[in-house]
């Protein structure tokens, strides 16, 4: 590629911060005393990567992708109903026309 020293490529996808709620999952066997205690409120997740697909049931998201855009480094699918807050970072090539943040 033909760059810049400082110049950075534009990016086919959306670069987005993620504030979302995850479910707890505690492994092991537990009395059932001890299961009454454990924490049962969500643990909030903060996930950065470039947005990837977004619809009425989940957001699809991956920290990385080839040159191609074509394969794509660890995906994650988050259901919309477990997200707080959608931040996107910078303009991008193909960035959606609306920037900002989007609120639950």
């Amino acid at each position: 590629m033909n760059r810049h020293r400082n110049s950075r490529p534009a990016s086919k996808f959306q670069p987005i911060l993620v504030v979302w709620e995850d479910f707890a999952v505690h492994g092991g066997w537990h009395h059932h005393d001890a299961a009454l205690t454990i924490k049962d409120s969500p643990y909030i997740v903060y996930s950065v990567g470039f947005l990837l697909a977004f619809d009425k049931k989940r957001l699809t998201l991956s920290v990385g992708y080839d040159e191609e855009g074509t394969s794509f480094q660890e995906v994650m699918i988050i259901p919309v109903g477990m997200i707080q807050k959608i931040n996107f970072l910078g303009v991008m090539k193909h960035a959606p026309k609306r920037l900002g943040t989007i609120t639950k």
